[in-house]
């Protein structure tokens, strides 16, 4: 049985961003994503893909258009040490700019590593699924998490990458 197309798109994104030059070392992986799940175990920037939801229209006859959302979220514990310090003790609740501003940087090389380079362009063509298409819809949700950043010293910030697929009705 073939998987379902979002799946086919989540794991054709994963590939792709296996090729993007990020600020460390990272680990990608499709996932249903444990979005508030903290990584305390983890060590490293972690790179979850999520397939999020695929609608589909009707495209012509006999055909469908799905249009597949993935969420690409990334996930970095940060040490004490990018605490901010009051005196002699580290702030509590607040990071240094420059410890959170690589993991901001790498979400707008994500974006980008997809998106067209000019207007009226085709966005990133999926290498293992050719006839993906990158949608307009795609873009940066959230910079950050600012209660896991505060609470549990994680940096988790997402994006979301839309491609539409077309597939004959019932294959």
């Amino acid at each position: 049985m073939t998987d379902a197309i979002i799946i086919q798109v989540a794991d054709a994104i994963v590939e792709a961003i296996r090729a993007i030059v990020l600020s460390e070392d990272f680990t990608v992986r499709r996932s249903y994503g444990d979005w508030n799940d903290t990584i305390e175990n983890v060590d490293g920037l972690m790179v979850d893909v999520v397939p999020a939801m695929f609608p589909s229209t009707l495209f012509t006859r006999g055909s469908l258009r799905y249009i597949c959302t993935v969420n690409v979220l990334l996930r970095r514990r940060l040490g004490e040490d990018a605490r901010i310090r009051s005196g002699e003790r580290f702030d509590q609740g607040r990071f240094e700019n420059a410890a959170i501003d690589p993991y901001v940087n790498d979400l707008q090389t994500i974006h980008e590593y997809f998106a067209p380079s000019q207007p009226g362009k085709a966005g990133r063509q999926l290498a293992s699924l050719p006839d993906a298409a990158w949608q307009q819809e795609s873009a940066n949700r959230s910079t950050f998490h600012r209660q896991l950043l505060r609470e549990f010293g994680q940096f988790s910030g997402w994006n979301a990458l839309v491609y539409s697929v077309s597939r004959a009705a019932g294959s």
